[in-house]
């Protein structure tokens, strides 16, 4: 979607009929859908797999995201889902205790109650692996967001995951992830957003947004 938006110059631009900051959005949404489906239907991740989306800034629907007052740039989205996470519930309902919902608001002070940063994402993936630190952020006894069950810590250790050997109780082995080409990908020269929008021995031109050959 960034690429889109900067290419367009804008987020609400309308290209051959379409809003392409919209499409982009689209197809990252059925990435993000892939990455879910592979770890519902692959056993040794089934339950024990924290999924977390987020965004380090938004985009306005002319320009970019250079202006920091737009709401339009700093309101993000944070999802989490996976074990430990109570199905439908607002983190800010969870964590009155740790963070303050700004609304519409721009937080400029990082001093007292804060909002849910992109930080958190650091400290929840930690938190989920088991890995704890004696100083930094990750110190934090406030860091880790409360997710609606409790003993959400090591529920997903990396060990076991990562290891060659699948869990105990499962035959599954772990097949290696892979990203399909879109249904009709862009020949040479043609206008990209990604990578993986263009055929076979082409890569996307990140200022000209158009496939090229890849150098050897």
């Amino acid at each position: 979607p960034d690429a889109a938006g900067h290419k367009y110059k804008g987020a609400a631009t309308i290209f051959n009929g379409k809003i392409m900051y919209d499409e982009a959005v689209k197809q990252a949404d059925k990435y993000l859908g892939d990455i879910i489906d592979f770890v519902e239907n692959t056993v040794p991740f089934q339950g024990r797999t924290l999924i977390i989306a987020s965004s380090d800034h938004g985009f306005a629907d002319v320009g970019n995201h250079a202006k920091t007052e737009d709401i339009q740039n700093y309101k993000i989205p944070f999802y989490v889902m996976g074990p430990c996470v109570a199905q439908g519930a607002d983190l800010y309902d969870l964590n009155k205790s740790t963070r303050q919902d700004p609304g519409d608001g721009l937080p400029h002070s990082y001093e007292g109650c804060q909002p849910i940063r992109n930080r958190d994402a650091a400290s929840l993936a930690a938190d989920a692996l088991g890995v704890t630190a004696s100083s930094g952020a990750l110190s934090d006894m406030n860091a880790t967001l409360y997710l609606g069950q409790e003993e959400c810590g090591g529920s997903c250790p990396l060990h076991d995951v990562c290891s060659n050997t699948p869990p105990a109780n499962t035959t599954t082995t772990i097949p290696p992830v892979s990203v399909a080409p879109p249904a009709s990908c862009k020949n040479k020269r043609e206008s990209c957003s990604s990578n993986t929008d263009c055929c076979g021995g082409l890569k996307c031109h990140r200022r000209k947004n158009i496939c090229k050959r890849k150098k050897n």
